[in-house]
């Protein structure tokens, strides 16, 4: 039977005790169907990377699963992309070699890997080490390294950290591209503009534990209600850190 393009988390939990440090992700239920882009957004500490982690395959959960159009996600590594929040690309090599081995990896079309670096704008520094690169430019070839093979599960963490106005919109217009195509993208924000232009859904975290949202029709609203919901569990502090300073 043909499953379409569909990602489930069913009942997934993490644990990790350590003592006074312990935390516990979940448990987690979420089905996303295709043409899906899911705007995280949630405090810092509160395990959005942990679920991205065990969404994409690179973490077990404790408990539970997670299946990519009726496969297990450990079955599925080649359909999905992902974008760590810190990504440690290898100093040494170059983004040329990089996407020409991860296209190869993902049985990738012979120019998917030129192709996203042209997109991602890496061409003109694409054989220099990655250790020469600016924060921003090491992002890009990661967006390049994640998007070349057009995943039906795009994973990105905080994805806009780094970047310039001009790559900001080429994420933009990918995410919006996707969504139209009919596969799932899951990106992180704090940025609420963001999440609200660019998700169809709304998904918090806090404490470990994730809700999906209400989704106003229009982005304004949704921006709106996303500062509320965010003030709620992290308000700004009542006083001024410079008491003179205060207008």
């Amino acid at each position: 039977m043909l499953v379409t393009n569909q990602l489930i988390a069913a009942a997934v939990e993490k644990s990790f005790p350590d003592g006074a440090s312990a935390f516990k992700l979940g448990p987690i239920d979420l089905e996303l169907q295709g043409g899906t882009s899911l705007a995280v957004v949630g405090p810092n500490g509160s395990g959005k990377s942990t679920l991205f982690q065990i969404l994409t395959g690179n973490l077990n959960a404790t408990a539970g699963k997670v299946m990519l159009s009726g496969h297990l996600i450990s079955e599925s590594r080649k359909s999905i992309g992902y974008l760590p929040q810190h990504n440690l690309l290898p100093l040494w090599a170059t983004p040329d070699e990089l996407c020409r081995y991860s296209a190869g990896m993902l049985a990738s079309s012979p120019g998917a890997a030129n192709n996203a670096l042209a997109y991602w704008d890496c061409l003109e520094f694409s054989h220099r080490p990655i250790g020469m690169l600016s924060s921003g430019m090491r992002k890009r070839v990661g967006l390049a390294i994640a998007t070349l093979h057009n995943p039906r599960l795009l994973v990105l963490d905080e994805p806009f950290e780094a970047l310039d106005l001009g790559h900001i919109a080429a994420l933009r217009q990918e995410i919006q591209r996707r969504s139209a195509a009919g596969d799932i993208t899951i990106f992180a924000t704090h940025i609420a503009s963001f999440a609200a232009e660019l998700g169809t859904a709304g998904y918090f975290v806090h404490n470990g534990t994730g809700t999906l949202i209400p989704w106003p029709e229009s982005k304004s609203a949704r921006e709106e209600f996303l500062e509320q919901k965010f003030a709620g569990v992290a308000p700004p502090p009542s006083a001024f850190l410079h008491a003179g300073a205060a207008p």
